[in-house]
C-alpha cells in the first residue's frame, strides 16, 4: 500500500507540476497579447525601434541612448502598475517574434514618413523632420 500511495503521489506532483507549467505559458501568452494590445507601449516600443534606426542610417544623427533607456524604465513600471508581472514584461521585449514585429512596424511608420533604409538622406530628413517636431521619435535623436 505504501508503495502505491508514493507512486500516486509521484504521478500527483507531476500532474501539478505540467498543469502549473502550461498555466504559466497560458499566463505568459496573454501577457503578450496585452502588452501588444496596450497602444501607449506598443507604439512607445516603436518609436524607439524608429529612432535607433535612424541613427544607425544617418551619419549626422546620432541616438539618445540614456533618454530611450529612460522611456523603457517608464514602460516598464507602467506595465507592472497595470498589473503584468515583472519577468512577464521583460520576456515579453526580449521575445524574438515581438522585436520582429515592432522592427516591421518601425519599417512601415519609417516609409510612411518618407524614410528607405536604401537612402540614408531620406532616412536623416525623416530624422531631422522629426527632431525639429519634438516628436517621441525626435526628442529620441540628436543632430551630431
Amino acid at each position: 500500500m505504501l508503495r502505491f500511495f508514493t507512486i500516486g503521489t509521484a504521478i500527483i506532483t507531476a500532474l501539478v507540476l505540467l498543469l502549473t507549467a502550461s498555466l504559466a505559458l497560458a499566463g505568459q501568452a496573454d501577457t503578450t497579447r496585452a502588452l501588444r494590445e496596450n497602444d501607449r507601449i506598443d507604439r512607445a516600443l516603436t518609436d524607439l525601434t524608429v529612432a535607433y534606426g535612424i541613427s544607425l542610417y544617418c551619419p549626422s544623427i546620432s541616438a539618445r541612448y540614456v533618454r530611450g533607456w529612460g522611456l523603457i524604465r517608464e514602460l516598464e513600471h507602467h506595465a507592472v502598475s497595470l498589473g503584468f508581472p515583472r519577468d512577464e514584461v521583460h520576456a515579453y521585449v526580449k521575445d524574438k517574434t515581438e522585436r520582429k514585429r515592432v522592427e516591421r512596424q518601425a519599417r512601415d511608420v519609417l516609409s510612411a514618413k518618407g524614410g528607405r533604409e536604401s537612402d540614408p538622406e531620406s532616412v536623416c530628413r525623416v530624422g531631422e523632420a522629426e527632431i525639429a517636431a519634438k516628436s517621441q521619435i525626435g526628442l529620441l535623436l540628436r543632430s551630431k
